[in-house]
């Protein structure tokens, strides 16, 4: 497994899943500089979810805390409009997952060494009717929530690979951060489906108006 460094943005509800992406309002000093040197030095930044349960308690990991052994999805960020006061609007790509190793510095914004784990993206042709089933909910997601068909559709026909499907069916169905923690974790792609399933049927419905990220 590959050892990289990742610049890391602790959120409270959003996880990044690999062949995924993500909208994000960038308005803090350090994160507006944490995008730049992403996109300078090509480092992908990590995002650290803060707001969990595990073993049966609430975790809050604050700015301060230390993430180390935390799995995050990692990425590369589009700046897509840059405000005069140097806030921003990106778009984050998710390429992979690590698992973070230890701060390596004392910026404004943290640098963590990582360690990228592998994922086994076979989906068995007995699960190929849920993947299915699920691609239909998404689609049900997206009518009920995004009002331009035009938008959706253009979407939809981008989301073809299970790992995007699977990906875009746990940023948009799931809520809970517990849940999408967990998904994230799982390395087989069956058993992330098998999570997202699950899941997706005690969700309340997501709020209307989310951008799509892709």
């Amino acid at each position: 497994m590959q050892n990289v460094l990742v610049n890391l943005f602790p959120l409270s509800d959003v996880v990044l899943y690999p062949h995924a992406s993500v909208p994000l309002n960038i308005f803090e000093p350090r994160y507006i500089k944490m995008v730049h040197h992403s996109i300078n030095t090509h480092t992908p930044i990590a995002l650290a979810l803060t707001n969990f349960f595990e073993n049966e308690q609430f975790v809050l990991k604050t700015n301060t805390g230390d993430f180390s052994g935390l799995v995050v999805g990692v990425g590369y960020p589009q700046i897509i409009h840059e405000n005069v006061d140097g806030s921003m609007f990106i778009m984050l790509k998710g390429v992979g997952k690590a698992r973070l190793i230890e701060n390596t510095n004392d910026k404004n914004f943290r640098v963590y060494s990582a360690q990228m784990i592998d994922e086994v993206y076979d989906v068995s042709d007995a699960h190929r009717f849920r993947l299915n089933r699920l691609r239909i909910m998404l689609k049900n997601w997206l009518e009920m929530n995004i009002k331009s068909k035009e938008d959706r559709e253009t979407f939809f026909k981008k989301i073809v690979k299970p790992e995007e499907i699977i990906a875009y069916a746990a940023h948009f169905l799931i809520e809970n951060p517990t849940h999408k923690k967990e998904i994230l974790e799982v390395n087989s792609l069956t058993e992330k489906l098998e999570l997202v399933l699950e899941h997706s049927k005690f969700e309340e419905r997501p709020l209307e108006g989310k951008i799509l990220a892709i």
